[in-house]
């Protein structure tokens, strides 16, 4: 089950940049695009979340590994949107985003990809995981 407080801050932060959504409209997705979406869209999934303990139990700070594919038709549209998803996760930091106090978040990792199961209409795709440090509502 998705942990709503990471979902609910990426969405706001990407969903509320006007650069990015100047790119790819509304089609930010979780976890899956529908079968009739345009290629050139956004979708991002949580990928695992991590209580930050102490030393007596766990407070409610967590961190969320979320990974957005960025996709594109040609590579420098995977590009553009793969900057613009990486401007959207650094804002000025701490935060609330979707109702959720985020702390800090940091780019883990980006790897660029070509996704050939689109027949001969194949499309570009730039993987990006961000942590995102936050506290928990509940």
């Amino acid at each position: 089950m998705s942990n709503i407080e990471s979902v609910l801050a990426t969405y706001n932060l990407l969903s509320s940049n006007s650069a990015l959504t100047a790119l790819v409209g509304t089609r930010i997705f979780p976890q899956r695009a529908p079968n009739d979406a345009n290629p050139t869209c956004v979708i991002y999934t949580e990928i695992s979340v991590t209580p930050l303990g102490i030393v007596q139990g766990f407070a409610k700070n967590e961190s969320a590994r979320m990974q957005i594919d960025c996709y594109g038709a040609t590579q420098a549209e995977a590009g553009a949107i793969s900057r613009a998803v990486r401007n959207a996760m650094e804002p000025n930091l701490p935060g609330t985003f979707g109702g959720v106090n985020v702390q800090t978040i940091e780019l883990d990792s980006r790897i660029s990809n070509i996704d050939d199961n689109a027949d001969n209409e194949g499309y570009y795709r730039i993987t990006m995981d961000f942590l995102i440090y936050y506290k928990r509502n509940s």
